[in-house]
């Protein structure tokens, strides 16, 4: 009998430190919980941060791609000018070529001189009216 009361005692005890060891380390688990939970609204703000500095990053992105854009179409255009201006250039070139080959004939060295020495018009030619040539 004594025995059992002695196993009874021993049994309780067990059963009051396990407790008590439960409770520092479930008091533990909630400092920690705590600090997590209230670490929570830094970090929220921090990724709200970093959430609108990316979408001032992605809108200067935007505006910087279409200015690339625009800037390559500009290119393109001038390049196309440029392949124009260089086809008359070659084309007026083969033309002088043509009337310096060919064989000096009155007709044809008239003309030539004509057209490489005449001045051209710059301006249309106004047209003068009846009353203005009366005057």
């Amino acid at each position: 009998m004594r025995r059992t009361y002695v196993l009874i005692v021993v049994v309780c005890g067990m059963a009051v430190t396990t407790f008590a060891q439960t409770t520092s380390s479930d008091s533990g688990i909630l400092e920690a919980l705590l600090s997590e939970v209230r670490q929570l609204p830094k970090d929220l703000q921090g990724s709200l941060t970093s959430m609108a500095s990316a979408q001032i990053l992605l809108s200067r992105l935007q505006i910087q791609e279409v200015a690339v854009s625009r800037a390559s179409q500009h290119r393109d255009d001038a390049r196309s000018k440029l392949a124009e201006v260089q086809l008359v250039l070659r084309s007026e070139a083969a033309e002088i070529k043509h009337f310096e080959d060919a064989p000096n004939t009155g007709t044809t060295q008239r003309k030539s001189k004509l057209s490489l020495t005449a001045p051209r018009p710059t301006s249309k030619p106004q047209r003068i009216s009846r009353s203005n040539a009366s005057r």
